[in-house]
């Protein structure tokens, strides 16, 4: 019996590590892939090349067989290379994680244009590239999963990073898209759409003022016990997602492709109102 592969795209940290490392305490072997670089105009420091070896370094502590490669998804013929390389060490690939991923903020008349091209070139533009490479060798075996990074920000609106949140809202739909189109070749894709998951990626001033200006992170993980249904939980684990990235590529989930599955601990639940409502003078009632 051949062991299970799986591509990780954004591997080298965050959620991507905590996915490589669930699927390789599944008995799978996991490539990872990351750009390991900065990206210019980013409000937080992307992963290294040393985070990337890292999680292989993790995988490779589990028994799995670990490859780590440095990839920019926006560079077409990188893409192409690193899924050729991951085919021509373990032979296939039977699920894909599109996990990648960068985010801003900024009203949307205020962000700049390469904010807003760049996150969806990444964000987009990478899972289409990735998905590409992928999907040939999928349909040739008739058999595979793909599971799509979203975001409730993707269906809720979502103020301050309206590119962000359109590139997922743009992701949610693909995945229903490429469900649709390689659902004949035995190839299921679904989406997993978490709220704030508590990673290096949030990690920063500008994702605090948004309970208050100069709040420290220690008020901000406090904060998001307000912003969940659930009695207890706040800001998401890493584990959470990988759970539901691991039910859905198992033999329990066979049956679901073009899902998008949330995970928010009931945040969506909650009542909204205007944080900034403008009332006329004069007006009592």
């Amino acid at each position: 019996m051949t062991r299970e592969t799986v591509l990780i795209t954004g591997g080298a940290r965050g959620q991507g590590r905590s996915h490589a490392l669930g699927f390789a305490a599944r008995g799978a072997d996991v490539a990872v892939i990351d750009i390991g670089e900065p990206i210019e105009g980013l409000p937080y420091a992307l992963a290294t090349s040393a985070d990337l070896k890292e999680t292989a370094r993790l995988v490779g502590e589990t028994g799995a067989r670990a490859l780590a490669l440095a990839c920019d998804v926006r560079d077409a013929a990188q893409v192409r290379a690193a899924v050729d390389e991951v085919l021509a060490r373990f032979g296939h690939i039977d699920t894909l994680v599109l996990n990648h991923g960068i985010w801003s903020t900024g009203r949307f008349w205020e962000v700049d244009e390469e904010a807003w091209t760049s996150t969806f070139d990444v964000n987009v533009n990478g899972s289409w590239r990735v998905a590409k490479a992928v999907a040939p060798s999928m349909i040739e075996r008739r058999a595979g999963n793909i599971v799509v990074i979203g975001s409730t920000s993707g269906t809720v609106p979502t103020q301050n990073y309206a590119h962000y949140a359109a590139s997922k809202a743009a992701l949610v739909q693909l995945t229903k898209i490429f469900a649709a189109e390689l659902g004949g070749f035995g190839v299921r894709v679904n989406s997993v759409s978490p709220g704030l998951v508590d990673t290096p990626m949030i990690n920063f001033q500008a994702v605090y003022d948004r309970l208050r200006p100069g709040a420290s992170r220690e008020e901000f993980l406090r904060g998001g016990y307000a912003t969940t249904a659930l009695a207890g939980r706040r800001q998401l684990g890493p584990s959470s997602v990988t759970a539901a990235v691991l039910w859905l590529t198992s033999e329990q989930a066979s049956d679901i492709t073009g899902l998008d599955l949330v995970i928010d601990a009931g945040n969506r639940l909650l009542p909204r109102s205007n944080p900034r409502p403008w009332i006329p003078e004069g007006n009592d009632t």
